[in-house]
C-alpha cells in the first residue's frame, strides 16, 4: 500500500488521515477488486481453453479433408464437430453467466444489500441482461425493490430498533452486586 500512501501524501494529507484511508481501502477493496494472482489464473485458464478448442477444430477439419472417401469416418467427424460446437456454446454461456452474476453481485454490494442471496431473490433475473459489460434491466428493478423492500438495503453499522439497553451503569451499579451477593453469602 506504499503506492497509495505516496499518492495521498502528494495531495497534502496528514499521516493520520492517510493511514485511516489505507485501512478503509484494505477492508473495502476485497468486496470489489479481484486479486491479481486470481485474475491471472482465470485469464490464463481462459486462454488455454480457447486454444484447446481452436486446436481441436483444426484437427477435425484436417481429418475431414483427408477422409472424404470414408463415410463412417466422415459421420464421426461431423458428430465430433457438433459436440465441439455444443461445448463451445456451453462454455460461452457459462462465461456469460459468470460475468452476469459477478455484475449483479457488484451492483447489489454497491446498493448496500444486507444479504446478497435474499436481495437477489427479489429480482426477476430473466429480465436482466449483460450488454457490453453493463447490466440492462437491473437498475429499474433495483429502484422499485429498494422502495418496496427497503429493509434489504442499507448500512448495518447503525441498526434501528431497540436491541436492548446497556442501562445506566453509573447510576445504580448495586443491583448486580446485590444479586451476586445472594449466591455468595
Amino acid at each position: 500500500m506504499d503506492w497509495l500512501k505516496e499518492l495521498l501524501k502528494a495531495q497534502g494529507l496528514e499521516d493520520e488521515i492517510i493511514n485511516k484511508i489505507v485501512e478503509s481501502y484494505k477492508t473495502e477493496s476485497v468486496k470489489y477488486v479481484m486479486p491479481k494472482d486470481k485474475f491471472n489464473e482465470v485469464n490464463s485458464e481462459n486462454k488455454q481453453l480457447k486454444q484447446d478448442v481452436a486446436d481441436r477444430d483444426k484437427q477435425l477439419n484436417d481429418l475431414k479433408d483427408k477422409s472424404t472417401k470414408n463415410s463412417d469416418l466422415q459421420a464421426e467427424i461431423t458428430r465430433l464437430q457438433e459436440e465441439n460446437k455444443s461445448a463451445k456454446e456451453k462454455y460461452e454461456s457459462d462465461i456469460y453467466s459468470t460475468k452476469l452474476n459477478n455484475e449483479i453481485e457488484k451492483s447489489l454490494l454497491a446498493a448496500k444489500a444486507k444479504d446478497l442471496n435474499i436481495a437477489r431473490a427479489a429480482f426477476n433475473l430473466d429480465d436482466v441482461k449483460l450488454e457490453d459489460g453493463k447490466l440492462v434491466g437491473f437498475s429499474e428493478q433495483l429502484e422499485s425493490i429498494q422502495e418496496s423492500h427497503g429493509y434489504l438495503f442499507g448500512d448495518d453499522e447503525n441498526p434501528s430498533g431497540t436491541g436492548g439497553s446497556m442501562g445506566n451503569k453509573e447510576k445504580n451499579n448495586n443491583h448486580e452486586d446485590a444479586f451476586l451477593k445472594g449466591f455468595h453469602g
